[in-house]
């Protein structure tokens, strides 16, 4: 099973020893307290899984101590790199949430049957995330979105005329 869901982004170095700063890429960055290991995958390069030595969360992100990362050179050279967890460690999230890759390729149709096309992306915006379409941006609300199948790869919305 590959690493393949990014929980965070590496900003930078933080002081002199080799810790990183993180931007969490999760709604609860306190995960990075239970993890023992991330995939480190950088810009260019091969990434590796690096056992995490500690971490810290601060107002602007995460502190990562990684361990052989000893100086503020070489955690200044993972600057832009993603740090991943297996698919399989994701948080459990409550009914009726998902994850970007969850949504991301399902076919969207309103409850009329009109095909609305794949979700090729998704919007976070302050105010509700946004699943766009070749045909709409659909605001991600249980007023419009009616129904998530993904077992059979379905988004079913029900969607006012000037959406």
């Amino acid at each position: 099973m590959s690493y393949d869901l990014i929980i965070g982004l590496v900003r930078g170095a933080h002081g002199v020893a080799g810790e990183l700063r993180v931007e969490p890429i999760t709604d609860q960055p306190e995960r990075f307290r239970r993890l023992k290991q991330v995939w480190v995958e950088p810009r260019s390069g091969d990434g590796g899984l690096r056992k995490i030595e500690s971490c810290r969360l601060t107002a602007q992100g995460v502190l990562l101590k990684l361990k052989d990362l000893d100086n503020r050179e070489d955690a200044r050279a993972l600057t832009g790199a993603y740090l991943k967890v297996k698919t399989s460690a994701a948080i459990k999230l409550p009914e009726d949430h998902y994850f970007h890759f969850h949504i991301i390729g399902l076919r969207v149709q309103t409850t009329t049957g009109e095909d609305l096309g794949e979700v090729m992306e998704v919007l976070s915006l302050p105010a509700n995330d946004v699943y766009v379409t070749l045909r709409a941006n659909i605001p991600a609300l249980k007023q419009f979105v009616r129904e998530v199948d993904l077992k059979r790869g379905v988004m079913i919305v029900d969607l006012p005329e000037e959406v």
